[in-house]
């Protein structure tokens, strides 16, 4: 799927012709921004929670001590074949899939947000907007609610996870809970556009409403170091994962980042600003994760 991505003067248009709710001064609900004409891009953000490096679980020893996995994005192709053609390069991501407009619409009313107001209003990159915070409601893979279909496609894709449908029903590999909703724009590119008679470069961005869930491993899983979506695959703990994001330092989220020779890998996106925001709150982290897992 290509990225639905946009001059600074195209999203203007687009506000005008009302292709983009939400995206400007004028409030709209989930549900308008999520519309069939809509431009705007659903994405599903899974933050994947495991009480140790390995994935094991063996006593949770408090929320503190989880790990969220996060990689580099480098597409299907190995880091020493990145072109231009790649979809975020050099990027440290937590787990995501692009979603239909529908299948968003499906998340939004199943969680009781559709109607929810909202608006970002300026056009800049890396700056979110909070539109949601649905209430707690566990879903599970295996399992048939719109969130386990979506996330169950994001791991098998992303993580070659293709034996998911195989687990018992009675022995879920995880569980789910939708946690934030999140608007705002992703730098993709540049661009040039005249402005005032002169050539300018400018950044190409792409307006993104993010579904932020919690995915907790109920049973030890390996998760390799390379998968199809991402490389360096690494299980971090919280408190490193926040202080990584907020200082902009892969080499705390990342193994052995720098000794790869990536110092300028970008440690900013929504992916991440969700996780974050999803994270830094123990007490909204623990209220999407299954009782068993919370001491």
């Amino acid at each position: 799927m290509s990225e639905p991505a946009y001059l600074p003067s195209e999203i203007s248009e687009h506000h005008q012709d009302g292709l983009l709710p939400g995206f400007g001064p004028e409030e709209a609900t989930l549900e308008e921004s999520l519309a069939p004409d809509s431009l705007v891009q659903p994405v599903l953000s899974l933050s994947i929670i495991s009480t140790n490096e390995d994935g094991q679980l063996e006593v949770w020893d408090g929320i503190r001590y989880g790990r969220v996995w996060v990689g580099l994005r480098f597409g299907t192709q190995p880091p020493q074949a990145w072109s231009e053609a790649e979809t975020h390069p050099d990027t440290v991501s937590t787990a995501t899939i692009r979603l239909g407009l529908d299948e968003a619409r499906m998340l939004a009313r199943v969680a009781g947000v559709s109607d929810m107001p909202w608006n970002i209003g300026r056009i800049a990159p890396f700056e979110q907007q909070l539109i949601a915070q649905p209430e707690p409601s566990l879903h599970y893979i295996p399992g048939s609610s719109a969130l386990s279909t979506v996330s169950e496609r994001l791991l098998d894709a992303k993580y070659d996870m293709h034996d998911l449908r195989q687990a018992s029903t009675f022995r879920p590999a995880f569980s789910l809970s939708l946690a934030v909703i999140m608007g705002g724009y992703s730098a993709v590119g540049l661009g040039t556009e005249e402005i005032d008679g002169v050539e300018l470069e400018t950044e190409v961005m792409e307006p993104i409403i993010m579904f932020g869930a919690v995915a907790y491993m109920l049973h030890r899983r390996d998760i390799p170091k390379s998968t199809t979506g991402y490389w360096a695959n690494t299980a971090v703990l919280l408190d490193d994962f926040e202080t990584g994001i907020q200082e902009k330092d892969p080499a705390m989220l990342v193994a052995d980042v720098n000794e790869r020779g990536l110092i300028t890998v970008c440690v900013k996106g929504l992916c991440v600003a969700t996780t974050l925001r999803i994270i830094e709150d123990r007490k909204l982290l623990e209220a999407h994760l299954p009782i068993v897992a919370v001491v």
